[in-house]
């Protein structure tokens, strides 16, 4: 569990908790009952328990019964925003519709019989910005491969059909540049006619993170698609299925909206935005992202410097692709996967060298150790990554 300390000053206060729970095992998450236990302690030493007078209602906006981003990964999202609840984050929210929450029981129930205290630091944010539109233009639905099982977000825009054109900032297309495309960031305006429009934007370098949109104009029902990628493809677009991996989100905007959220963690450098046309245009103001890893000390860091800048590059490389991979525990890649292997030895001497930090390592290593196989062939093993809740053939 987590502890925080809120700065709050005299009045009213609401807390309000958006919850996802995986609901079935994969690399990230292990078989478990849903729960949330939240104990508050004011200034006097007086407790607020999350408790029956707490009101719950199901998340309708976000769909539920998805496939997998892949094999043994989380979930993409589509949420239809028209569904989020006015205001259900304000003090004044009506919440005499929603339901009283249902009390599992005091903490240390079963299946919780063990509480244990967060070790490592919370992950630090840095507000991070795109830094270049790539290109934009618009598109047209294209040709699914028929080899694809489930039609997601992200085979529909790797499908699709698209035409580069000069955007200017009033979102009318002018005739493609000769260079290889705009330089500067939005505010750009998205399928303002019949075609749809799509706009590609370079964060500069890979980034892990959570995305934040700034739109303005939004129409209800409107359709926008968020693809992610590390590379371009050869004609300089982004491929959210260049792996096998469905690495795209869908949002159905609610009238007015002026920000699209991403709640889970997605790992780029190149951001694609699809706009489907009908309604009119939407502007895009901004692209941000609250980029969250490990915290590393700026003292504790090290430094190289030589005659060759390809080195010091390569060494500048190496410690932003460390750092990356530096979640609430090492991890293979902030993008594809996200997923604690025992491989991580080799970023976490990385780590060591590079931060001076070995809580973090000491912190994967137990995790990798509460995970052991029940095979009988090789009962106690180290499984191949964790948590994991079935036995995979690949131990340590």
């Amino acid at each position: 569990f987590d502890t925080w300390t809120a700065g709050l000053g005299p009045g009213d206060h609401v807390v309000a908790v958006i919850v996802h729970h995986i609901g079935q095992p994969c690399a990230t998450a292990m078989r478990s009952r849903p729960g949330l236990f939240v104990e508050m302690t004011g200034p006097a030493g007086e407790k607020i328990l999350s408790d029956s007078t707490w009101k719950t209602i199901p998340a309708p906006a976000y769909r539920q019964h998805l496939p997998v981003m892949m094999s043994h990964f989380g979930f993409y999202e589509v949420c239809d925003c028209r569904l989020i609840p006015a205001g259900w984050t304000d003090v004044s929210f009506d919440d005499r519709g929603w339901r009283e929450a249902e009390v599992i029981g005091p903490a240390g129930v079963e299946p919780w019989p063990r509480m244990i205290p967060r070790d490592i630091p919370p992950l630090a944010t840095t507000r991070l910005r795109a830094e270049r539109i790539v290109c934009g233009g618009t598109y047209k639905p294209g040709v699914v491969d028929p080899r694809e099982e489930d039609i997601t977000p992200a085979v529909e825009m790797a499908a699709r059909v698209r035409t580069k054109t000069r955007l200017d900032r009033r979102g009318s297309p002018e005739p493609p540049p000769s260079d290889t495309g705009d330089s500067g960031c939005p505010p750009v305006v998205l399928a303002p006619g019949e075609d749809n429009g799509f706009v590609i934007l370079d964060f500069g370098r890979e980034v892990t993170g959570h995305l934040r949109l700034s739109i303005d104009g939004a129409k209800a029902g409107q359709r926008i698609d968020v693809g992610y990628d590390e590379i371009l493809d050869e004609n300089g677009f982004v491929n959210p299925r260049r792996t096998y991996v469905h690495f795209a989100d869908r949002f159905f905007l609610s009238e007015g909206q002026r920000d699209v959220e991403v709640f889970g963690a997605r790992g780029f450098r190149y951001l694609m935005v699809d706009v489907e046309a009908g309604r009119g245009g939407l502007a895009l103001a901004a692209a941000r992202l609250d980029e969250r890893t490990y915290p590393v000390k700026a003292s504790s860091t090290a430094s190289f410097r030589c005659s060759d800048e390809r080195l010091d590059r390569l060494f500048e490389t190496g410690l932003t692709t460390t750092r990356l991979c530096m979640l609430d525990a090492y991890v293979d890649c902030p993008s594809r996967e996200r997923v604690l292997w025992t491989e991580m030895a080799v970023a976490a001497e990385c780590g060591v060298y590079a931060f001076g930090d070995t809580d973090l390592w000491r912190r994967s290593l137990f995790l990798l150790a509460q995970n052991a196989s029940r095979l009988p062939a090789v009962a106690g093993a180290v499984k191949g990554f964790a948590p994991c809740d079935y036995d995979p053939m690949l131990v340590s």
